[in-house]
């Protein structure tokens, strides 16, 4: 037994929203589109008997069986069935399939089979043509196929006046007459000829009386009639024009080329003549037009070139120049700073909402100066976009600064005349986007700039030097890097214990160190420091008089954590409390002393290069490892 069909056309794709998005290939859709589906899903009544969904290849047919029968699809764990043959009539963009790779590709993970798809279905030739017979062979093969399913219903979208041989609602031979996710039941018919009948219920839903299959036939016959009636009547009501019409005499005469004088433009239609009424080419309103297109697309011009010149402009940049520039480029960025304060986004409407009125203007002049039809259509393209877009951008581009500085009061004034428009507008973007405020860098980002500078010296002396880099960098990281990146390790530092006598042989090793400062620690336990030495006090100590450590006036050693910033070391430092600090893992304990940092530590850090003063004796392993690699 031949199974019932349930058709339905698909839901709205980004095609269906205007005539111009016909040029889309393939187009997907919309999220209207996919809310449609959801209510078809919410209202279809068959669901309970769906045993198969079939459709068409293309992106939009897929996705709207994928959306309206998800759950059919899940819960009877069917696949959506790509059937060529359902494919739409015409050879438009938007009616035109993907290749079958992207297919495959873009429906990867979702539940459909494409495997009666085949290579080249979406040429739109041979039997995939868009001529009247290709589409009717296609049809019956496509009832035929559909007829053999042993499923008892089945979901499936097409082309479906040709599918149906229903022509009732159609107003025009190629038409569909079917609303987005509108469906419509069908039996086949028992002739063997797989004719589609309409159910009873499908034609009680949509309030219709049903016709037999001879009244369908009688009818298509007198749609295909009137469809050739109207070509003809079409083909009868297109001008004849003679010579050189007046729309070439005037742009002869705008591009200063001798053209002879022409006939009257004449429209045949029904046998009446019609005389168009156009301004004589020779005359001064048609000047006048001339010299408004032209006013017009220079103005045009202007306003985009505006748009470029001053919204292409950073504040953060400006502010720089206008800080630290010289001469003409300094008083340039402060007046541009000066209109950008006023508002920037008034400024962007202003400058938008002047250049469409503009543009919008120039074809109404050029159809009184040019005749109108294709003459004024292609005469205000060229022009706007050679003169009106792409010449003064591309010079604003280049000369940006200076243009937009020149031309702020001009544009002071249109934002004031604007202001009715332009300033709600500007004030609703502001609310919604926010103000912008330039550009600001993060430590990577102002790293790159610093590395860019480098070496492109604009000036002499101006440019940035090798260790200017270095140290400039070096502040960026200081507040990322941690003292147990920087400090030496305890095993390499020189330290004493509080009962060492200073007699001669040890103020001999003192001095052979180099040290400043000598951390000490307690004598019955070497990782409790009590405090440090500082060398200085030992200028007017005699050695005969064999005093011990813990004897002198000891200065406080002060202990933090590993994980303590650098910065925050050097701002401690920049106290005068101490130049070394006791790295420690627990901090005011006898226990967890891993190493000390100074002072000169962390300059060297910051400079990227050892700091080797009189006294030092060069033998800091450690040091010497770790500043093999310079500090980025």
């Amino acid at each position: 037994m031949a199974p019932t069909i349930h058709l339905i056309r698909h839901a709205q794709g980004y095609h269906n929203l205007n005539i111009a998005n016909h040029a889309l290939h393939d187009p997907v859709l919309t999220n209207f589109g996919k809310e449609q589906c959801a209510t078809l899903q919410a209202n279809f009544p068959h669901h309970k008997e769906i045993d198969a969904v079939v459709a068409s290849p293309l992106r939009r047919t897929l996705q709207t069986a994928l959306y309206s029968f998800d759950n059919d699809i899940k819960t009877k764990k069917l696949k959506v069935i790509g059937m060529p043959e359902l494919q739409e009539t015409s050879d438009l963009p938007c009616d035109t399939g993907s290749n079958l790779d992207e297919l495959k590709r873009e429906f990867a993970d979702f539940p459909v089979d494409l495997s009666d798809v085949g290579q080249g279905w979406n040429s739109k030739r041979g039997i995939w043509a868009t001529g009247a017979d290709a589409i009717r062979a296609r049809a019956k093969v496509a009832r035929t196929k559909l007829a053999a399913f042993k499923e008892k219903d089945i979901v499936a979208g097409g082309f479906l006046h040709f599918l149906t041989e229903d022509w009732s609602d159609s107003g025009r031979f190629f038409g569909t007459g079917w609303a987005n996710t509108e469906y419509r039941s069908y039996n086949f018919s028992d002739d063997g000829e797989c004719h589609l009948i309409e159910t009873a219920e499908s034609r009680d839903r949509r309030h219709l009386k049903p016709l037999d299959h001879n009244e369908m036939e009688q009818l298509k016959r007198t749609k295909s009639h009137e469809a050739a009636e109207q070509a003809q009547k079409d083909a009868v009501v297109k001008p004849v024009v003679h010579a050189k019409a007046p729309a070439v005499l005037a742009i002869g005469k705008l591009l200063a080329i001798p053209v002879a004088s022409a006939a009257p433009l004449v429209r045949r239609s029904l046998h009446i003549l019609e005389e168009e009424k156009h301004p004589a080419a020779d005359t001064a309103e048609l000047w006048i037009n001339l010299g408004i297109a032209v006013a017009l697309v220079l103005a045009g011009g202007v306003f985009a070139g505006l748009t470029i010149a001053l919204m292409g402009q950073d504040e953060t940049y400006l502010q720089v120049i206008a800080s630290s520039g010289e001469g003409k480029e300094k008083h340039h960025a402060q007046k541009v700073l000066d209109l950008l304060a006023r508002g920037k986004h008034w400024l962007l409407v202003t400058l938008l909402l002047s250049n469409v009125i503009t543009n919008e203007t120039l074809p109404i002049v050029l159809d009184h100066s040019l005749g109108g039809g294709w003459p004024a259509v292609v005469g205000s393209t060229v022009l706007i976009v050679i003169f009106g877009e792409v010449a003064p951008q591309s010079i604003c581009v280049r000369y940006g600064l200076s243009i937009g500085a020149f031309m702020a009061p001009m544009v002071r004034i249109l934002m004031w005349i604007m202001s009715p428009v332009a300033w709600p507008t500007a004030k609703l973007l502001d609310y919604l986007l926010g103000k912008d405020h330039g550009t600001m860098y993060s430590k990577g980002g102002l790293k790159t700039l610093v590395q860019l500078h480098k070496g492109h010296n604009t000036k002499p002396g101006e440019g940035l030097m090798k260790d200017e880099v270095t140290i400039i960098n070096s502040v960026l990281d200081l507040k990322e890097k941690h003292v147990c990146d920087i400090m030496t390790p305890m095993q390499d530092v020189f330290t004493m214990s509080a009962d060492t006598v200073l007699d001669e042989k040890m103020m001999d090793t003192i001095l052979s160190q180099g040290y400043s400062r000598i951390p000490i620690y307690h004598p019955d336990n070497q990782k409790d420091f009590i405090g440090m030495l500082l060398v200085k006090i030992l200028i007017t100590y005699d050695p005969e008089d064999a005093k011990r450590v813990g004897e002198f006036s000891l200065a406080t050693l002060p202990e933090t954590a590993p994980d303590t910033s650098c910065l925050d070391i050097i701002n401690y430092f920049q106290e005068g409390k101490s130049h070394m600090v006791l790295v420690s893992d627990f901090p005011g304990d006898v226990k967890g002393a891993l190493g000390v940092v100074t002072l000169e530590d962390v300059i060297e850090e910051l400079i990227g290069e050892e700091i080797i003063d009189e006294s030092d004796v060069f033998i800091d392993i450690h040091k010497a490892i770790r500043r093999a690699t310079p500090a980025p």
